[in-house]
């Protein structure tokens, strides 16, 4: 899957059940356990923030489509 393909809610999926502020690793495990496509983890790998405080700054600092950025 391309991650372009992925919506904000998409990701916020991914992302439920974990508790923020959270720290990348966080980020990571939850999505892996959350069924996450194997792009998205790692790309989430790859960003620079150490730690995000909402799911809605794990979706801003990833490179998808429709979001403005």
């Amino acid at each position: 899957m391309v991650l372009g393909d992925l919506s904000p809610a998409d990701v916020q999926k991914y992302l439920e059940g974990l508790n923020f502020p959270a720290s990348k690793e966080e980020v990571v495990a939850t999505a892996e356990s959350n069924g996450a496509p194997q792009a998205l983890v790692e790309q989430i790998r790859a960003l620079g923030p150490e730690q995000f405080s909402s799911p809605d700054d794990v979706v801003s600092a990833l490179p998808l489509k429709g979001l403005g950025l």
